[in-house]
């Protein structure tokens, strides 16, 4: 578990770094934070993860445990998308 949890950080911080190196502004910190998490929590198989989600200059971070690297992925894959249409609507 602490390894599925060390790689959720460290993959999502990757991925929003990124994400924030091809976008000039974004939503503000607690709307990108409050709309990810939603997005999480209405996924069927990320709901019952304990899954939190942080915003900080616009950089999302992932912390927590999933069950199985699939949901790590499909965790950082929501954010990442979720970030990339926020960033893109500006």
């Amino acid at each position: 578990m602490k390894r599925n949890e060390t790689l959720l950080k460290l993959g999502t911080v990757l991925l929003f770094s990124i994400a924030l190196l091809a976008c000039n502004r974004g939503p503000d910190d607690a709307t990108l934070a409050a709309n990810v998490k939603a997005k999480l929590s209405a996924d069927p198989t990320l709901a019952r993860s304990n899954i939190n989600v942080e915003a900080k200059s616009g950089a999302v971070t992932l912390t927590g445990t999933v069950p199985s690297e699939a949901e790590k992925v499909k965790a950082e894959t929501i954010a990442l998308m979720f970030q990339w249409r926020a960033a893109r609507s500006h």
